[in-house]
């Protein structure tokens, strides 16, 4: 009986195996939004302030939407991004969090 092809069997000598989640640097996991609150300033929440919406809660959208924006780079940095900026498929935040739950 022949044994299972493994991910490894289709890389090519010299080039590198494909990224996994795994090489998602942990401050870009969804679970970590938390760790991009230090980063959030005044000026990315103003709009959210003058529009009456809690200043802890619009500190708490912000640093999502920061972790989000540096993951989005991170994937257009490794060419899994659209031309547009977007996750490829099966690399979404959404994605990303449900494999990190997995763990």
């Amino acid at each position: 009986m022949a044994r299972p092809m493994l991910a490894s069997d289709l890389v090519d000598e010299g080039r590198p195996a494909a990224l996994t989640f795994d090489d998602v640097p942990p401050e870009f996991r969804p679970s970590n939004w938390r760790r991009w609150l230090g980063k959030v300033k005044t000026r990315h929440v103003a709009e959210a302030l003058v529009s009456e919406i809690e200043e802890k809660r619009a500190r708490e959208m912000a640093a999502s939407e920061m972790r989000s924006d540096a993951y989005c780079q991170w994937l257009a940095d490794h060419d899994l991004a659209t031309p547009s900026g977007r996750p490829l498929r099966g690399w979404d935040s959404t994605s990303l969090a449900r494999w990190e739950d997995s763990q």
